[in-house]
């Protein structure tokens, strides 16, 4: 029940990723059909370079899985208001644990990012 994105490290061409609130003309399409969603104001993950990649709603097309995806980034969105940064970081261990037991993963870390970070 918590909102997440999972991107394609190789595919988003970026090993290093920021968090932040998009900006009201931004936007990016997160379908084959071409559908873009506004980025205004929503919290979203960027690359190094500042391109959208993204958001608890949509993830945008130049992050998605493919069969051949091998490193990905998940981020798990939460607010101080629900869940605690211990229950966060208690969360993505699960998360980790879960792709190392069912999607094959060999090296899993995480970590919790507030606005205090």
């Amino acid at each position: 029940g918590w909102p997440i994105s999972i991107l394609d490290r190789e595919r988003a061409a970026t090993m290093e990723f920021v968090l932040r609130h998009g900006r009201a003309d931004e936007s990016y399409v997160f379908n084959p059909a071409g559908h873009e969603i506004g980025l205004g104001g929503l919290l979203l993950v960027a690359a190094d370079d500042g391109r959208p990649l993204g958001n608890p709603v949509k993830d945008s097309m130049a992050g998605k899985l493919t069969d051949d995806t091998s490193q990905v980034l998940v981020a798990i969105y939460s607010s101080a208001q629900v869940a605690t940064p211990e229950e966060v970081a208690g969360v993505a261990r699960e998360f980790g644990e879960l792709l190392r037991a069912h999607g094959g993963a060999d090296v899993v870390a995480s970590g919790v990012l507030t606005a205090e970070s």
